[in-house]
């Protein structure tokens, strides 16, 4: 699906199938290497976390998946050496998940960055009303992931 040049708007419908084709496309190119989209996200996760969010509960709860599917995919990468398990350096009892040295050498080759380029060769403005639209959506969706919305209709 394309948007229609010549068209001065895009339904609400079309627009949606482009974010949904944007996002199946980031997903194929997540699978590089010898990971797969879920390990890559894990990884750009603990690359930024705050070191207090650095936990596989935060990481769970950010990505919106279980406990147990977001400790198998920090598990295995644990086994392939890209994380390791810490220790808070605040509360030495609790465990913390760190990045290690493999882990940024090949987070640096993060297929993601193909979706960076390609927004780096927009005009800033078009990029920065992206991001306000995007980011509306998204709370917008995460509040109806936790039922805190009500439906509402389409407009497209």
């Amino acid at each position: 699906m394309t948007a229609d040049k010549d068209s001065s708007t895009i339904s609400c419908s079309g627009l949606a199938g482009l974010i949904d084709q944007v996002a199946r496309g980031v997903y194929c190119l997540a699978w590089a290497g010898d990971l797969n989209p879920a390990q890559w996200a894990a990884l750009r996760y603990f690359r930024k976390a705050q070191p207090t969010r650095r936990t596989i509960g935060a990481f769970a709860e950010f990505q919106g998946v279980g406990q147990a599917s977001a400790s198998r995919t920090i598990a295995s990468l644990m086994d392939k050496g890209f994380l390791r398990r810490g220790t808070d350096p605040m509360d030495r009892r609790r465990a913390v998940v760190e990045l290690t040295d493999k882990g940024a050498h090949v987070i640096s080759d993060d297929p993601l960055l193909a979706l960076v380029r390609a927004l780096e060769r927009r005009p800033e403005t078009e990029r920065e009303v992206a991001a306000n639209l995007l980011s509306e959506v998204l709370v917008e969706l995460l509040d109806l992931r936790r039922g805190t919305q009500a439906t509402g209709t389409d407009h497209g």
